[in-house]
């Protein structure tokens, strides 16, 4: 029996931690896909993930059907070695991806050159470290990533800043934080910033939290609570979940399998 990991969706009806009435995409034999994003271009829903064949993961992407079905995958980035995570966001009418490359320990930075099949190489971010999970977002005219880096990579949180996205990037966090390993985007809802992360007790992709976060490093506050969770019970078979997205059309979440 083999981990394998799917991708469900449903429509958002406004209540983004309402996970009802998910429809289930399976991979195929022999692979699995994880970590979706979601993204709108000219009227399609796209979604980016991990497809992994259980040796190596590369990032794909599959346009939504109206039925809530995914085309076929479409590899559109693979290197040499691990890929997944692929965040995207967009900076300065640019769209830019940072998949997760712990196995290389730096953080990577691509460039969408003509999409959602040419990605281009801009630069790395950071090296000789070890991240799981990146992700940035802008507030207060600064960049933020948070990710994660050892002793733990599920609790030892990793905070940086900088003025440019190309950097350079400072540390103001590295301390170890409960639930700290990024499950999807930060974002806000209901005038509350939210990170989702990954529940870090009892196992790898047992459940989500999203945590409201008040960031205000310049008067040195920083502050998280718990306040919605999703557990591995939203699926007869699964046993593990560990990302979630959404947009205003859909929501998105992974679940882990036994499989032959």
């Amino acid at each position: 029996m083999k981990n394998q990991w799917f991708i469900s969706i449903k429509k958002n009806n406004g209540d983004i931690f309402d996970i009802s009435d998910l429809q289930h995409n399976y991979p195929p034999e022999g692979k699995y896909w994880a970590d979706p994003f979601l993204y709108q271009h000219n009227g399609i829903d796209y979604i980016f993930y991990e497809l992994y064949d259980y040796e190596k993961g590369v990032i794909a992407y599959s346009v939504i059907n109206d039925d809530m079905t995914f085309t076929e995958p479409t590899i559109v980035l693979e290197r040499p070695y691990h890929l997944s995570y692929p965040h995207l966001f967009e900076d300065n009418g640019e769209l830019y991806m940072i998949p997760e490359t712990g196995s290389v320990n730096c953080i990577e930075l691509y460039k969408c050159i003509s999409f959602p099949n040419e990605w281009k190489f801009e630069k790395q971010l950071l090296n000789n470290v070890n991240t799981a999970d990146n992700n940035i977002f802008v507030q207060d005219n600064r960049y933020w990533m948070f990710t994660t880096t050892q002793p733990s990579l599920k609790h030892q949180l990793l905070v940086l800043t900088s003025e440019s996205l190309h950097g350079p990037w400072d540390i103001v966090i590295n301390q170890h934080v409960e639930h700290s390993r990024s499950a999807g985007k930060i974002f806000r809802y209901d005038d509350k910033l939210y990170r989702s992360v990954q529940n870090g007790k009892g196992g790898y992709g047992t459940g989500i939290h999203f945590k409201s976060t008040i960031l205000d490093l310049e008067n040195s506050i920083y502050d998280e609570n718990i306040e919605h969770s999703i557990e591995a019970m939203w699926h007869p078979e699964i046993f593990g979940t560990h990302h979630f997205d959404f947009n205003d059309k859909y929501i998105v979440i992974d679940g882990k399998r036994k499989v032959q």
